[in-house]
C-alpha cells in the first residue's frame, strides 16, 4: 500500500542540533550561558521600558501650573504651537 500524499517517511530534521559538531562541552556551555545573560539583558530593558513609565510621572501635581490662553477659531497647528510657546 502507497503512503498518501505528503505522508511519506519523515524527511531530515530541519531544526539545527543543539551542540554543534566538534564543539567542546565548555564551548557549548559558555555559548548557552551567553545567550541566556542576553535574553535577561534584553528582558530587563524591555520591561524597564514598560514599566517606567508607569512609576515616573512626568510632572507631579505640586510642580505643574495651570496656563489658561484663547486659541482663536480657524487657528492651525502652527500657530497653536506658537501661542503655547509664547504662554510658557
Amino acid at each position: 500500500m502507497r503512503p498518501l500524499a505528503g505522508m511519506g517517511q519523515p524527511g531530515p530534521s530541519l531544526r539545527r542540533p543543539l551542540r554543534e559538531a566538534g564543539e567542546s562541552l565548555v564551548s557549548y556551555v559558555c555559548r548557552v550561558i551567553a545567550y541566556g545573560l542576553g535574553l535577561t539583558g534584553f528582558a530587563a530593558l524591555a520591561g524597564g521600558l514598560v514599566v517606567a513609565p508607569i512609576f515616573l510621572p512626568v510632572a507631579g501635581p505640586h510642580e505643574a501650573e495651570a496656563v489658561l490662553f484663547h486659541v482663536p477659531s480657524g487657528s492651525s497647528a502652527a500657530d497653536i504651537g506658537r501661542l503655547l510657546e509664547e504662554a510658557g
